[in-house]
């Protein structure tokens, strides 16, 4: 079983270069690259000053590329993405959230870190923000003894790369991966049969 420094330090070997920010018929390819996942996304009204709290124009998300052209992608300086019943965010501070983690995930650093994430920044306590299918899973609430771990799901925003929230570092995908299924303990402890499941499958 791997300890949390060693997942950490294996968080950031290996991993795909970030995505290249440049534009492409004046779209973001990091848009792009997030559209292209089926990411629901939207420009924002300006620069949020946490990644974790969009402020989104009038438009509806959208993973359609034609329809993101039309938001006036070129003049975008920050976007969104939508959170829904199918996919969540985990936004994980090391700095303040290893031990919440390790208590949460029961010392499991297996596997589940190998999806869709992207962080603020380069440094090794970046924010790591990792992305999961749940299937309309009924997830788990965190408390204040999970501090510098936070849950976004069910409609809430979160900014993506390639925006800058205000006083902070740019974000990047940091992991290309696909989008993986929720970890079982990600999901709301009294679902004892559908954690059992999850389980059985991670197994």
């Amino acid at each position: 079983m791997k300890s949390v420094e060693g997942f950490l330090t294996n968080l950031h070997r290996g991993l795909p270069k970030p995505v290249a920010h440049y534009f492409h018929n004046d779209m973001p390819m990091d848009i792009e690259f997030a559209a292209s996942r089926g990411l629901k996304l939207m420009p924002l009204r300006g620069v949020s000053r946490f990644a974790s709290a969009a402020r989104p124009r009038f438009e509806y998300p959208t993973s359609d590329i034609v329809h993101l052209r039309s938001f006036g992608a070129g003049s975008a300086v920050s976007w969104a993405m939508a959170t829904d019943d199918e996919v969540m965010v985990l936004e994980y501070n090391p700095a303040i959230g290893r031990h919440s983690l390790c208590e949460l995930c029961d010392g499991d650093w297996e596997a589940w870190h190998n999806t869709l994430q992207f962080r603020s920044g380069s440094a090794l306590n970046a924010t790591q923000f990792l992305l999961f299918r749940h299937a309309g899973r009924r997830l788990r609430s965190l408390g204040s003894r999970s501090a510098g771990i936070c849950i976004h799901a069910y409609g809430d925003m979160v900014v993506v790369p390639p925006s800058r929230p205000r006083g902070g570092p740019k974000l990047s995908w940091s992991n290309t991966s696909g989008i993986q299924e929720v970890p079982w303990w990600l999901v709301n402890p009294e679902c004892a049969d559908e954690n059992l499941s999850l389980r059985r499958l991670a197994a």
